[in-house]
């Protein structure tokens, strides 16, 4: 199936689920937010193929570490597919749910931008990187650099990563761990690529098929850092913290919680683990009272939302500068590895 320009290629899955689970009663769909427009039309699809009632979530997904299946299971349901994104091969799924995962691919071609792209490095080393919806085209990437006498570099991150190349928005190790000059990224927006130049000093030049347009992240990363100092300047005044926890079994990093608490405790600040599920400024909304947040859930939260909390909004890295751990010049980005917790 075709949607917006992605092909899901879920029809094929079916006979397969259909297989491995004569008789079920009824599956999970869960869809990113783009996509659940046409969950009821894909729930027809389902059930007509294997004979399952489908089940829709519409709560919000932001990618394969947010997976429903907790909520599932509370139905009783013990197979979903997830749509939209590719595994994510360290986050457990603990609660008797078997999730397949029906990855997006995008049709646009990469040749063009690929090639305005190349005219702008000069290598000779560079690492490919891209998200999930264009890695199947890393090849054509490649072969493009190739040609234009630059040696193309892709690797594969950690256990958080299924596929060469991929960047998620909380881990760009697929790219750090590569040995290059400098990196394209393939993609749309600011989202996977900011990402990574706040974790290098090494150029970035987005490549985007759907607009075919080539930029630096230069000053889209200037922009996020001037935010993040003055959160820092801010929370140096700051007396109580609130740490937040996300018990999404992709983003869950309590002993984090605990470490960063003890932290603070040390240097002579109050603090308070608060717990909560989907992150925004309404859940929180009784904490304003706090002088400042810390955020030990999905590491985007403080980067990309600060600027709908009144409180700075710390990442545990961040902290340490406030509270002198860290030196001011060692800012690095809070790297969500496979082993976090």
């Amino acid at each position: 199936m075709e949607l917006y320009g992605y092909l899901l290629n879920f029809e094929e899955l079916l006979p397969r689920i259909k297989a491995e689970h004569p008789g079920l009663a009824a599956i999970g769909l869960q869809f990113p937010d783009g996509m659940r427009d046409y969950a009821t039309k894909i729930g027809e699809v389902v059930q007509r193929e294997t004979g399952a009632l489908p089940v829709l979530s519409a709560d919000p997904c932001y990618g394969a570490c947010d997976l429903c299946d907790d909520e599932m299971a509370k139905l009783g349901i013990t197979v979903m597919i997830h749509f939209g994104h590719s595994p994510m091969p360290s986050v457990k799924t603990d609660f008797g749910v078997q999730v397949y995962y029906v990855p997006a691919h995008s049709i646009h071609s990469i040749e063009e931008v690929v090639t305005e792209a190349c005219k702008t490095m000069k290598g000779p080393r560079v690492g490919v990187t891209t998200t999930a919806q264009h890695v199947h085209k890393l090849d054509v990437a490649e072969r493009i650099l190739r040609e234009h006498g630059l040696e193309p570099v892709t690797m594969l991150g950690d256990k958080r990563t299924a596929l060469r190349g991929q960047l998620l928005g909380c881990n760009v190790l697929a790219a750090v761990k590569c040995d290059v000059d400098e990196f394209i990224f393939i993609g749309s927006g600011d989202f996977h690529p900011l990402a990574l130049a706040l974790e290098t000093e090494k150029r970035i030049t987005a490549a985007d098929p759907y607009t075919n347009t080539v930029r630096t992240l230069t000053e889209a990363k200037g922009r996020i850092l001037k935010q993040r100092w003055a959160a820092i300047g801010r929370a140096k005044e700051a007396k109580t913290f609130g740490i937040v926890v996300s018990t999404k079994a992709g983003q869950m990093r309590f002993n984090l919680a605990k470490k960063v608490l003890k932290q603070l405790h040390e240097h002579g600040k109050e603090g308070y683990i608060i717990q909560n599920k989907q992150i925004s400024p309404e859940t929180l909304l009784y904490f304003r009272h706090l002088d400042a947040l810390v955020g030990v859930a999905c590491p985007r939260v403080p980067i990309d939302d600060q600027p709908r909390y009144k409180q700075p909004f710390l990442t545990p890295q961040e902290l340490e500068i406030v509270l002198g751990i860290r030196p001011a010049e060692h800012y690095v980005f809070d790297e969500f590895s496979a082993d976090a917790n």
